[in-house]
This record gives C-alpha cells, structure tokens and sequence, in this order.
C-alpha cells in the first residue's frame, strides 16, 4: 500500500522494469476503514493524514475479506498505528499475523486519533506479546507475535 501518487508511480514502475505484478501495488492509505482522507505529502518518506490531497483510504480487515490472510504485517505508518489496528481485528481474531511495527511518537499518534498506550492496549488485549524492541531517536521498531 502506498498512499502518495508520486511513491505509487515510483513503485510500480520499479515492479514493471522487474517483471513483477503491479496489482500488487495499491494505491490507497491504510486505516480504520474505507473513507476519502487528507495527507499532507511533505515528502517521498514521509507522508502522514492531515490537510492536503484527498486519498482513498482501506482497512486490512476490508482488504482481506476474500484473499488469504498474511503471516506478517508491517506497519510503519507516520502516527497512525492505532488507526490500522483498529481496521484490522478481524484480521487479528482469524489468524493473528506477526506484527512489525514502527511506533512513532506520542505528538504524530495522537495527531491521528490514538495514543500508543491504547496501541499496545489493543495488541495486548488480543493476545499478543512483545518479542523485541529497538529505539531510534523519537521511533520505536516492535515485533509481536
């Protein structure tokens, strides 16, 4: 999933010149559900919901509804964490994937309607525990399982 149009382009392109399948490439942001969202587009690595150019949003419980569930899911998403948790419980409560996730800083998540002590509430309220845990500057990498 890639919310920028231009990172979008810049991806499937990449894919084409490697023979890769580009319907694996969507361009969409991922979130709590399906809704037209504003983002602020500041840069290629940093894009975050805000005001800006309107994006079709989806939900990982949405998006799997009819294809196999993954084993793993990596979430790095600028502050909205608890919003793509949020819009995937069924996905957790069916097959409980792997997570890695990149938790931002208190300020970006709570821009996006979240807290991170409500994100690690709902990984843990779904059974799942931490395995690692690596600090970098304001962000944190997690993997559970």
């Amino acid at each position: 999933f890639e919310m920028s149009t231009e990172n979008y382009e810049v991806i499937k392109e990449n894919f084409e010149l490697n023979n890769l399948p580009t319907s694996n490439v969507i361009n969409k942001a991922v979130w709590s559900g399906e809704q037209k969202l504003e983002a602020e587009m500041e840069d290629s690595s940093t894009n975050t919901v805000g005001e800006g150019e309107r994006i079709d949003s989806i939900s990982l419980d949405e998006f799997f509804q009819k294809k196999d569930h993954p084993d793993i899911v990596k979430i790095d998403v600028e502050g909205a964490e608890y919003q793509v948790l949020n819009g995937m419980t069924e996905l957790i409560k069916k097959s409980k994937p792997k997570i890695f996730l990149e938790i931002h800083s208190e300020e970006m998540i709570v821009e996006q309607g979240g807290t991170r002590e409500e994100v690690l509430q709902l990984l843990e309220k779904n059974g799942y525990e931490e395995k690692f845990s690596q600090k970098r500057g304001s962000e944190t990498l997690k993997i559970f399982e």
